[in-house]
């Protein structure tokens, strides 16, 4: 999965603008139809009228969606920012990545096990430097081990915000656009 979150602000302020610009227009549209339906009084005009007020609720849910939509872009750029501008995630090696942290905390036990295992009486001047590499090895192994769990943790967030969003697109109601036909009344 790559996002790019420059883009998608991008995106997103576009939405808002065509939205608005969609708006306007269909007040418009709906305001020239109003005109046209005090001037039509017979009972084809009356159907017309019927069908108009049934799309303009239709069209409102419409524009609901696409509000819906623009709020979940939000949400994303929002969730997505704390992580930089770009985010690249491979979630099929999320394993591979914890079994390599893994290993070299195996490696770092190896290490500190052999610390362990010296003789130090012999090498009394030696001592005192070989104790501070051994702290030095603990102190790696810890900041590894701090380090998997921060990496894992961002994974962990990034799924659940992933969830969160198809849970948010089922949600919501996705329709194509019609528009009337003026001649299918008259």
């Amino acid at each position: 999965m790559k996002i790019d979150v420059k883009k998608m602000k991008k995106d997103y302020f576009l939405l808002v603008s065509l939205i608005k610009k969609y708006e306007d227009n269909l007040l418009n549209y709906y305001g020239k139809m109003n005109y046209v339906l005090s001037e039509w009084n017979d009972k084809n005009g009356l159907k017309f009228s019927e069908h108009i007020s049934d799309e303009k609720k239709r069209i409102s849910l419409l524009i609901d969606s696409l509000k819906a939509i623009c709020n979940l872009y939000g949400y994303l750029i929002k969730k997505y920012e704390h992580f930089g501008n770009t985010l690249n995630i491979d979630f099929d090696s999320i394993d591979e990545i914890s079994d390599i942290f893994n290993q070299l905390n195996d490696k770092f036990d190896i290490i500190v096990d052999k610390y362990n295992s010296l003789n130090l009486d012999f090498t009394a001047k030696n001592k005192e430097q070989i104790l501070i590499q051994k702290e030095k090895t603990i102190g790696m192994r810890k900041d590894t081990n701090n380090l998997k769990r921060e990496i894992l943790k961002k994974i962990d967030t990034i799924k659940r915000i992933e969830n969160d969003v198809n849970y948010k697109i089922s949600k919501i109601l996705i329709e194509n656009i019609s528009e009337t036909v003026v001649s299918d009344y008259i």
